[in-house]
């Protein structure tokens, strides 16, 4: 289901978009949540979901940090997208506490799953359309 962590991410990979501009090749991950106004732990668990999808790479150590994995005009945002979008549907829906002798009530989960399937299939191929360098452009 679409959350906060997808604009979580968007954000933290525009952020690295921008730092990497300005000459700021990586950032720890309690620079980016002061940055956002974050807790550092929940970026750590956005930038996990985002390293798995190959749009962030990460160095530990002293000298560590999190980077964009290639650059921002070779990352689209379809690619942050479906970081968020793996084992997840676009909705959610309410499918206990109905009549389970209703052919339709016995069948939601199956529709819902279809309609979330094809929703963020279209999505994604739009999102696919726009770099994260152009996203970054748009917003200055």
């Amino acid at each position: 289901m679409l959350d906060l962590q997808f604009a979580t991410g968007l954000q933290i990979v525009l952020t690295l978009a921008d730092a990497e501009r300005n000459g700021v090749a990586k950032m720890s991950s309690a620079a980016l949540g002061k940055a956002m106004g974050a807790n550092p732990s929940h970026i750590r668990r956005v930038v996990s979901l985002l390293v798995e999808g190959r749009v962030l790479a990460t160095t530990k150590g002293p000298k560590g940090g999190i980077r964009l994995a290639r650059p921002a005009a070779e990352v689209s945002v379809g690619d942050v997208f479906g970081a968020f979008q793996v084992e997840r549907g676009l909705f959610s829906w309410r499918y206990r506490g109905v009549d389970v002798g209703d052919r339709v009530a016995r069948r939601m989960h199956t529709a819902m799953t279809t309609v979330s399937a094809y929703a963020g299939e279209a999505i994604y191929g739009r999102l696919q359309e726009l770099s994260v360098n152009e996203l970054l452009e748009s917003i200055y």
